[in-house]
C-alpha cells in the first residue's frame, strides 16, 4: 500500500514550524505540508460551503471563522489524497507530537486492516469498542461503539476520501463533529490504542482555532452541548459502526 503524509499547518503559524519539521522526520512516510486555509482570509466561494441547519440533529452553534478553515483544510487534504497515486494518507495536524514506540505498532497495524474507511490515531481514549479488529501486544484496532472529537492523526484510504468529499460539499457543524455521523458519510471509522498521539497546542503558543466567547455563549454552550450529545449518542445506537 503507497501511503504519503500530508501535515496541516497554517503558513503564518510560524512558531509552529520547528515542529513540523519534526514531525516530516519521525513519520514513518514522506510527508508534506499542506497549506491551511486562513481564516482570516476566507474567500465568499469558501464561505459558502457553510450553510446553517443542513442535517439532524440540528447543530446548536454557529461556526466560528476558524472552524470553517479547519473543515475546509481537511477537505484540502482529502482532495490532494485523490489527486495523487497513493492508496491512502496519514493527516497529521501540527500541533501533535508522536510516541514512536506506541505509534509505530498501532500504524503497523492501521495499515493491515485499513479497507476503505479511515483509522483513528486519538490523543486521549474516549472511545468504547463495538467490535475488535486485531490486537497485537497492547497494541488493539477496533470499531468504536461512537466517535469521538478530535482530528489530530488520522490514516485516510482513497475510497474514504471520495467519499467524505462527497458527503461535505456542505456542512453545518465542525469537522470532527460532522464525521461523527457515520450515517451521513458512510464511512468506516476504526480507532488505534494506545495511538502514540499526544497534542501539544499549549507548548506551541496555544490552538489557532479557539477564540473567546462571551459570557451569553459560554452559558449557552453549557446548557446546549449535552444536550446535542445525547442526540448523537442515541443515533449512534441506532447506526451501527458499518465493518468493512
Amino acid at each position: 500500500m503507497k501511503v504519503e503524509g500530508y501535515i496541516i499547518h497554517l503558513t503564518r503559524a510560524k512558531a509552529r514550524l520547528p515542529q513540523v519539521k519534526r514531525l516530516q522526520a519521525s513519520l514513518p512516510v514522506t510527508s508534506h505540508v499542506i497549506d491551511a486555509v486562513d481564516a482570516q482570509q476566507l474567500s465568499s466561494a469558501q464561505q459558502l460551503l457553510y450553510k446553517t441547519n443542513v442535517h439532524r440533529p440540528r447543530y446548536p452553534f454557529a461556526m466560528r471563522q476558524s472552524e470553517i478553515a479547519c473543515f475546509l483544510s481537511h477537505r484540502l487534504v482529502w482532495q490532494a489524497l485523490l489527486d495523487s497515486d497513493n492508496d491512502a494518507a496519514l493527516i497529521v495536524e501540527d500541533d501533535v507530537d508522536v510516541d514512536q514506540t506506541h505509534f509505530k505498532a498501532g500504524y503497523a497495524l492501521a495499515c493491515e486492516h485499513l479497507g476503505s474507511g479511515y483509522v483513528r490515531f486519538p490523543k486521549n481514549l474516549n472511545e468504547l469498542p463495538f467490535k475488535s479488529i486485531a490486537c497485537v501486544g497492547n497494541t488493539s484496532l477496533f470499531y468504536p461503539a461512537e466517535i469521538a472529537l478530535g482530528m489530530q492523526l488520522q490514516l485516510v484510504s482513497r475510497e474514504a476520501a471520495k467519499q467524505l468529499l462527497k458527503a461535505t460539499q456542505c456542512f453545518d457543524r465542525p469537522v470532527d463533529t460532522f464525521l461523527q455521523m457515520r450515517w451521513l458519510t458512510d464511512v468506516s471509522c476504526k480507532v488505534v490504542s494506545p495511538s502514540g498521539v499526544h497534542e501539544i497546542d499549549a507548548q506551541l503558543g496555544g490552538t489557532t482555532i479557539g477564540q473567546k466567547k462571551s459570557l451569553w455563549e459560554i452559558l449557552h454552550r453549557e446548557i446546549m452541548r449535552p444536550v446535542y450529545r445525547f442526540k448523537i449518542y442515541l443515533l449512534c445506537k441506532v447506526h451501527r459502526p458499518n465493518a468493512t
